[in-house]
């Protein structure tokens, strides 16, 4: 059906416009999808790089309370010959600050990769929120439930062995075995935790894939909507061509018999 060129005109201004709004839509579909995916991967990446460094702080947590669990035994060896209720000597003594001085640092490692597995499943809860499904392992809380557990252990063993030093032989000889006690289960809790980190660190692996997966299945599905919306613009256009097309066609004849024979 012709179309006047005032209306084909107007169809034709506003299909162009259309479409110019979905390519701009397009673009940024595409641009916010590559920002939110350099955003996303930026968190994960901090993500693994805390759980990485916590892998670390848990092999060196571990060997320095094994280094420690040896010079507890050395420390009861020296005990070994002399009298419950004998008082310390100098060289027992040195070797009781010693044997402190070093469970200070292995304790301290041993927090700050706790703390570095606690942050990595608060991220991954975080995840959860918007992205359903999503859910750290189960044996990572109880994990690190068990790791405060024995640090707490230790912290007291520490002080009790700490008192122990200005007591007799025998005083020292409990605490120094309380103490390696504490530290073997802090090295075996030490050792779980590693495992539930390391599958911890597979998790977040999975998870960046599927979020990766879900931000490209959101963004093509808003494309093809745009899309689809330019490809009715474009007919529109086309209709508005054709009708103006119609028009010209229309009026020729009545133009050519309107014009007077000579």
């Amino acid at each position: 059906m012709p179309l006047g060129r005032l209306t084909a005109g107007v169809l034709q201004l506003l299909g162009l416009a259309g479409l110019i709004v979905c390519i701009a839509l397009m673009i940024g579909i595409l641009a916010g999808r590559a920002w939110i995916g350099v955003a996303v991967g930026d968190g994960f990446t901090t993500v693994e790089t805390t759980i990485s460094d916590g892998l670390a702080g848990i092999d060196e947590a571990t060997a320095r309370l094994t280094d420690g669990r040896a010079a507890l035994g050395q420390l009861l060896d020296d005990l070994g010959p002399l009298p419950s209720t004998s008082p310390i000597p100098a060289a027992v003594a040195a070797r009781i600050t010693q044997v402190v001085d070093a469970a200070g640092p292995a304790r301290d490692r041993f927090v700050e990769a706790r703390s570095q597995a606690q942050a990595a499943v608060g991220y991954l809860q975080l995840v959860s929120r918007v992205a359903p499904g999503v859910e750290a392992p189960t044996g990572i809380s109880d994990a690190l439930t068990n790791a405060g557990d024995r640090l707490a252990r230790i912290d007291s063993a520490l002080v009790t062995l700490r008192g122990a030093a200005r007591a007799t032989a025998g005083d020292v000889a409990a605490a120094a075995t309380g103490m390696r006690d504490a530290v073997s289960n802090a090295a075996d809790s030490a050792a779980g935790l590693r495992t539930e980190v390391d599958r911890l660190r597979t998790r977040v692996g999975d998870v960046r894939t599927s979020v990766d997966r879900v931000l490209w299945i959101s963004a093509g599905a808003l494309l093809l909507v745009v899309g689809y919306v330019a490809l009715l613009n474009l007919l529109v256009i086309w209709l508005a061509r054709r009708g103006r097309r119609a028009a010209a066609v229309g009026h020729g004849p009545a133009v050519l018999e309107a014009t007077p024979r000579p």
